[in-house]
């Protein structure tokens, strides 16, 4: 049995149609691992940057030595209003914030206040 040659052209388009829908999956799912990556990586550093935070604001608390932060992040260290009644004498509320680029983490505590102006923070 020999297939007619409108067969035959049906055939190859339906083929080409095919691999042209693989193709645009295929270039879909490479983007999307692309984003996925940077998405990761973001987190990633979102990640190591409150784990810096913290390790500053519990080197403070426990009076050892603050360890190094790498360049280019930043280490800022400010003064919070806290609650009336709400801190013990020779301690103060700071938020220390490590930023590195567009992204930063902070967190919030309370610290001995000699710790708090050694890093800048200012109380009235």
């Amino acid at each position: 049995m020999h297939q007619s040659r409108k067969q035959y052209g049906l055939i190859v388009t339906d083929m080409m149609v095919g691999l042209a829908i693989v193709s645009l999956l295929a270039t879909i799912l490479a983007v999307t691992l692309g984003y996925e990556k940077r998405a990761v990586r973001a987190a990633d550093q979102q990640q190591h940057l409150a784990v810096q935070a913290e390790q500053v604001l519990v080197s403070m608390q426990s009076g050892t030595p603050v360890p190094e932060i790498e360049l280019p992040q930043q280490l800022h260290v400010t003064p919070v209003e806290a609650p009336t009644g709400t801190t013990a004498a020779g301690l103060v509320w700071v938020r220390v914030e490590v930023t590195r680029g567009p992204q930063s983490a902070s967190l919030v505590g309370v610290v001995p206040e000699s710790a708090a102006t050694a890093y800048g923070a200012t109380y009235e």
